[in-house]
């Protein structure tokens, strides 16, 4: 088995995180809002920053280097589905029964997050240990599939994805720029479960719990900033809410 990186070395005083639950909002306002906190972390050096949020009404994201065109989308296209580009790569997502992490942070916060392979794992780690203590059968793939990349994200398990008895459950998409990361990704959960709202909190205080354990730093609730929340309408204006960038490709 695969050694789990070990952070107890670089752990000393708790590190502080903000902690924000958006709650579900549109496919636009979701994709605008975490490139606001991304850049709001990489130019003005607000806190890291971990965001859980849902979708409402439900949509689907593509990575930034797929094409809009694709016959997988056809369905899609004919319900009317909001369909949103994202500015990190991957396959697309459905989003619909799931809670959806994002996490902006400085490269340096741990050495382990100078490599992407590795903070992907960490990340992914944290998710595991919160789903774990609910009795869910997580765990890290650990071989890379043969098959080749599909149009959506949650066909097919790549390596150091979350899967349960061979599914994958947990899907994630990173971008890199200036010393800063942001990953997101969906996690999956049923339909039984998002009809009750008190399930959802008590799986979003799990993972809360799970990133402070395998992290070992403390999560303030906390809200956007002023230059974050204008940023992101302005995103949301200008950019995930318009054909020139939603059909860029």
């Amino acid at each position: 088995m695969e050694k789990q990186y070990d952070l107890k070395d670089e752990m000393g005083r708790k590190e502080e995180w903000r902690l924000i639950e958006s709650n579900c909002l549109d496919a636009y306002t979701n994709m605008a809002i975490d490139e606001g906190i991304f850049i709001g972390r990489e130019k003005l050096g607000l806190p890291a920053t971990l965001r859980f949020y849902g979708w409402e009404p439900a949509a689907i994201s593509i990575g930034y280097f797929q094409k809009i065109e694709d016959p997988s989308l056809k369905e899609y296209k004919r319900q009317k589905l909001t369909i949103v580009r994202r500015f990190t790569g991957g396959g697309a997502i459905l989003h619909e029964n799931e809670i959806t992490y994002s996490l902006a942070c400085p490269t340096n916060e741990f050495v382990a997050f100078s490599n992407i392979e590795k903070t992907q794992q960490l990340v992914h780690q944290a998710i595991i240990l919160a789903l774990q203590s609910l009795r869910i059968n997580a765990q890290l793939k650990r071989k890379q599939s043969k098959k080749p990349d599909p149009y959506f994200c949650f066909v097919n398990p790549c390596k150091d994805d979350v899967v349960e008895d061979g599914q994958k459950i947990v899907g994630s998409a990173q971008r890199r720029r200036n010393r800063t990361f942001f990953q997101h990704g969906s996690i999956k959960i049923s339909p039984q479960i998002k009809e009750e709202k008190k399930n959802i909190g008590k799986i979003i205080d799990s993972l809360v719990l799970g990133f402070e354990k395998r992290f070992g730093i403390r999560l303030l609730p906390g809200q956007l900033t002023r230059e974050e929340v204008k940023l992101s309408r302005e995103l949301r204006d200008v950019k995930y809410s318009t054909q020139n960038w939603n059909y860029r490709r």
